[in-house]
């Protein structure tokens, strides 16, 4: 493919003193060019040159992912080579659920309230009877449930469906055909199973509900697919503080919240897809590197992390195990299932000769103690309470990376930056530790004492 002349390199005056001189050079146009008819005539068709060359060049650099400046661009890119887009994320929280006289059982989706916005239980959670003082512990992820219903009129191979906005989460969605839930899946035509779709994101930030063949699972002629998801909030959800209010119980069960709240995040931007979809296209052609690997897994359902082991950053040698440690969302232990099953589906992705283990990160606990002299004439509990978000940030899963320790000296300095601090001396940890690669962080105790100075 030849790349178009560049709109810059066009020159007006010079394209119009070119199209007179052209029209010099034909006989019935002697001793015409300089009338202001045929001038303004000139003048029009250097115009429209030059603007039908920018818009040209514009849809030549849209088709390739260094030179496209549009997201929507990099969306239909990031698809050809079945690249999934991060979407908009729900904030994450934990709950302690207090035991009472009998067994409660609380549903999937169930909802309650935290700072406002509405909070859902992605899965059954049952709490057994037992001493008041003793809980359960559970996660709720930020999001308000919407109901998409189609009806299928055909079968043909490859049904597609659109639906959803730009606030809808791909987190927790269910798929009833008919009566059945089906199964969600990275690639619909990679899989081995029946009843099975994929979920993608469209240029205009929609979703779109893929099925695949007869070998694969299609929909029939008269069921109807119901689509449940979560519109989401992202960001704004999120609350680093140490006193977020919520509702008192939960179908009776006595409730309480566990900060920080985190995990709300946007829809992938641009820069982030430019390095992204190149990632993918390498996933298709092959798996080359470690990053490759972890990108894959990460943009599996319910991954939040990930972290490979043992690859070189080359053609890989047959006959070797993978260890990838992952952080699952909205906690730090893969269950046994989820093991088994993503294990399971890379198995059957990658080249043969290979082997994938899945295994859940060696988390380090971090206990924190700091003590704080607040300048006079500021309130000292507002001034801890920004000392306290201030360290929940540092050490928001978001904002963290298998191996990385955070220095007692990068504490400090965070700690030095919230308004009112005179000075900082932290307690512990008493030394910087040096993590693994495969060690993940998890801030535990967070003490902060303050007196005026």
């Amino acid at each position: 493919m030849t790349r178009p002349l560049a709109y810059t390199n066009l020159d007006f005056d010079s394209l119009v003193a070119d199209l007179k001189q052209r029209l010099e050079d034909k006989p019935a146009w002697k001793g015409l060019t300089d009338s202001s008819t045929t001038l303004m005539l000139i003048e029009a068709i250097a115009y429209a040159t030059i603007n039908a060359q920018y818009y040209l060049q514009r849809v030549f650099e849209e088709i390739f992912v260094d030179t496209a400046q549009f997201w929507e661009s990099l969306v239909r890119l990031g698809n050809l080579v079945g690249y999934k887009v991060k979407r908009a994320r729900g904030a994450v929280a934990t709950v302690r659920l207090y035991k009472g006289d009998t067994e409660v059982t609380i549903p999937a989706d169930t909802v309650m309230t935290i700072n406002g916005y509405t909070f859902y239980f992605p899965n059954d959670v049952v709490v057994p009877a037992g001493d008041s003082n003793d809980y359960v512990e559970a996660t709720v992820r930020q999001g308000v449930k919407q109901v998409y219903n189609f009806d299928v009129t055909n079968s043909y191979p490859f049904l597609k469906f659109n639906f959803g906005s730009e606030k809808i989460s791909d987190q927790d969605i269910k798929v009833y055909v008919g009566d059945n839930l089906w199964t969600q899946v990275p690639y619909v035509l990679l899989s081995k199973d029946k009843q099975v779709y994929e979920i993608a994101t469209l240029p205009d930030k929609t979703l779109e509900l893929r099925f695949g063949t007869l070998d694969t699972g299609l929909p029939l002629v008269g069921q109807t697919i119901s689509i449940h998801c979560y519109e989401v909030e992202g960001e704004d959800a999120n609350y680093f503080g140490d006193s977020p209010s919520c509702s008192n119980s939960v179908l009776g069960v006595p409730i309480e919240v566990i900060p920080p709240i985190s995990g709300g995040g946007s829809m992938e931007d641009l820069e982030s897809l430019r390095v992204n979809v190149p990632l993918a296209y390498r996933l298709v052609s092959g798996f080359v590197a470690a990053k490759d690997y972890e990108k894959f897994v990460s943009n599996t359902p319910g991954v939040f992390k990930a972290k490979a082991m043992d690859v070189k950053d080359q053609k890989l040698v047959p006959f070797r195990v993978v260890r990838i440690y992952v952080l699952p969302e909205g906690g730090y232990e893969l269950s046994s299932a989820f093991k088994d099953e993503l294990t399971n589906y890379l198995n059957d992705m990658i080249p043969a000769g290979l082997e994938v283990e899945i295994k859940s990160p060696l988390i380090r606990d971090v206990k924190i103690g700091v003590g704080a002299v607040i300048k006079r004439g500021y309130d000292a509990n507002s001034v801890k309470s920004n000392m306290i978000s201030a360290v929940q940030s540092l050490y928001d899963p978001n904002n963290l990376e298998f191996g990385q320790w955070i220095p007692r000296a990068d504490i400090k300095y965070a700690l030095e930056q919230v308004a009112g601090v005179k000075s900082i001396n932290i307690y512990y940890p008493i030394e910087d530790v040096t993590l693994q690669p495969y060690e993940f962080m998890r801030l535990v105790q967070l003490d902060i004492s303050v007196s005026m100075g």
